[in-house]
Order: structure tokens, then sequence, then C-alpha cells
């Protein structure tokens, strides 16, 4: 069963810990060691590779540290397999999503004054069984039709462009000249990276500053999304916890399912 080593990872109770951690704030393999000190570091080097080997967790280099990030993709997909049909689940998450927005924005704009200046950083992958020149096309074209209504931020959005370029504009298209920008293309590899660097402003829960990179890593017949956001600025939590939602549910939902019709 394809999702059979997320259960053996899983049934662990030390795993399941890592895991929690991983979900507060990503860490490196050393201060994991550090919040388990009844272990030794080759046993906690054991139940990274399981959650690693699992898909639970990904990491990324920084000099000569590893840093651990949670990957809750595949949590996501046995969820979605045992609990419930996706139909639903998708439907619901994005109408909770768009409420919660409505909700918190007066309250985050009111409240950015008081807060002091920090970051959120997160990365996750998604295995998607589709050409990487399809799910490429799809995340940095111009083909919105997967890209739900649900997080336009004007009833006038026409959609959204990307000119794919260093220095090209990442926007929301109003029409007739109108529209949002989201961002500048500071990064560009064509059918393997994207790196957008884009500004939040006060009534949004700003001001931030936030950079997106996506890397595509193409397989035999399938593809690897590395999604991995940054922001940091002076913003309230709730803000920094939708940002992260709609990601997860875009990319790790939305465009793999589009890519794998």
């Amino acid at each position: 069963m394809e999702d059979s080593a997320v259960w053996k990872a899983l049934a662990d109770d030390t795993r399941r810990q890592m895991l929690d951690s991983l979900r507060q704030r990503p860490s490196t393999t050393g201060e994991l060691c550090e919040k388990f000190p009844h272990l030794d570091r080759c046993t906690v080097m054991k139940h990274i590779c399981v959650l690693e080997n699992s898909k639970l967790i990904t990491f990324r280099r920084e000099g000569r540290n590893r840093l651990n990030f949670l990957n809750p993709v595949e949590l996501q997909k046995v969820h979605e397999r045992w609990l419930s049909s996706y139909t639903a689940q998708a439907s619901q998450r994005l109408l909770d999503l768009k409420k919660l927005a409505e909700e918190n924005a007066p309250a985050m704009t009111n409240q950015s004054n008081n807060l002091e200046l920090h970051a959120h950083k997160y990365a996750f992958e998604v295995e998607i069984k589709a050409p990487a020149q399809r799910v490429w096309d799809l995340m940095s074209g111009n083909d919105n039709s997967w890209f739900p209504t649900t997080y336009h931020s004007s009833p006038h959005t026409k959609g959204f462009v990307s000119e794919r370029r260093i220095g090209g504009l990442f926007y929301e298209d109003y029409g007739n000249g109108d529209g949002k920008l989201m961002g500048t293309i500071i990064h560009y590899e064509a059918g393997s990276k994207i790196h957008i660097q884009g500004s939040v402003a006060p009534d949004w829960g700003g001001p931030a500053t936030h950079i997106l990179c996506m890397h595509l890593v193409p397989g035999d017949d399938s593809c690897t999304l590395k999604i991995d956001d940054s922001i940091f600025g002076v913003f309230p939590d709730e803000m920094a916890q939708m940002r992260e939602a709609s990601f997860r549910e875009l990319f790790g939902n939305l465009l793999k399912q589009a890519a794998e019709k």
C-alpha cells in the first residue's frame, strides 16, 4: 500500500513527537537531539531517516547544518484516502479559509502597530504524477484555470499574470490597467526554478516582505515540486498561518489535481 510507510512512521511515539516539534518550527538535527536528551544522536538520526523515507519531513542544507521541515502533504493524502472524499474536503477548506480571512483582516490591520519584527518560514514537497513541463506551465504560466476565485482579492479579477523573466512582475489583473502587484521575479531558470519577492501591505496584515521559492525536480514519469516560503516584517500570527495554509492548499492539492488530470 502506497501510504504504508506513513503509517509505519507514525506508529512510533518519538517520531510523532518529532513531527509535533517540527510543526512549531523547522529545526536542525542538532536541535532535535537537544529536544530528546534521553536518545543518543544515532537513534535520533534513525528516526529522522524513517520520517524522511516516508516523506513526512523534508530538509535543506544551510552551511554545515541540515534544517528539517515538516511536510504535511503525505499526512493530508492519508487523511483524504481514509477519512473523506477529496472534493468535500477541498471545498470546505477553501470556504473556511475565506471565512477566516474575512473575519481577521480588520483585526490584523489594527494589531500591526503593536507587533514586533519577526519571521515565519516553512517548506514542503509535493509529489505529482505528471510530466514536469505540464506542471511548470501551470505553476509559472498564465493558465489560471486551476486557481480558485476564492483567492481573488477583488471581484474585478480577470486572472494572474506572470512575466517569466528576471525582473518580471507577478500580479493580479483587474483589467484596464488596474490590479495588485504580488511580487517581482528575482530568480528564474526556465523549467526548474522561480523565486518571487514581494510585499504585504498594512491592510493585509503587514508591512512585511516575503520570498516564495518554487523548485521543480523532474522524474521518470512524475516530478517533485519543492516549496520554500519566508515572510519577515511586522505581521500577526494569523496572517502567516493563513498564508501557509493557502499555499499548502494551492500547491499540495489544487495544482497537483489539475496536473494529474
